[in-house]
């Protein structure tokens, strides 16, 4: 819940938000390859800039954050550090999975929803290789490590996709 909070409020709603002009000038009478690259940079500019510190923040004070949200009754100061640990596995992605809803909106704004989705498949393979080479040490952190890894490299694919299938 702590990590999709963020990614919910800024990542969602920037993605939204510039999907119309995304689309507007990706195709249609407004079509505007410039146009589309300089919409695309914002989003991705306004994304960094509130996802960054906010990433840091977060990080920062997993162990405080998870005891003020979560420590009482059964969930006692143990689960609180275990919890903060499988946190701070899972945050490194916040900047990247916020970055990854706005590039599969660019890639949706271009008429290209195939990319994604196969782009997912690649990354639920990345997710079973590392989960797979790290539960037995490192357990659920190891699959929140996983997980973090899984949706930052989709990022970083539809990123360089992106990048390579603009002229």
């Amino acid at each position: 819940r702590v990590v999709q909070v963020p990614l919910g409020v800024v990542g969602l709603a920037v993605s939204f938000a510039v999907l119309p002009t995304l689309s507007r000038f990706s195709v249609g009478p407004d079509t505007s390859l410039e146009r589309y690259r300089e919409a695309l940079l914002f989003g991705l500019k306004l994304v960094l800039l509130l996802m960054l510190p906010t990433f840091a923040i977060l990080a920062a004070l997993s162990q405080p954050l998870v005891a003020i949200l979560f420590e009482r009754g059964a969930f006692s100061p143990a689960a609180t550090s275990r919890t903060a640990a499988i946190f701070l596995a899972y945050s490194p992605q916040l900047p990247l999975t916020a970055i990854d809803w706005l590039l599969i909106n660019a890639f949706y704004a271009r008429q290209n929803a195939r990319t994604p989705v196969t782009v997912g498949v690649v990354g639920v393979l990345i997710y079973l290789v590392v989960a797979l080479a790290t539960i037995a040490s490192l357990g659920a952190v190891g699959l929140a490590l996983a997980n973090a890894i899984q949706n930052s490299s989709h990022a970083l694919i539809l990123m360089f996709l992106l990048r390579r299938s603009l002229p």
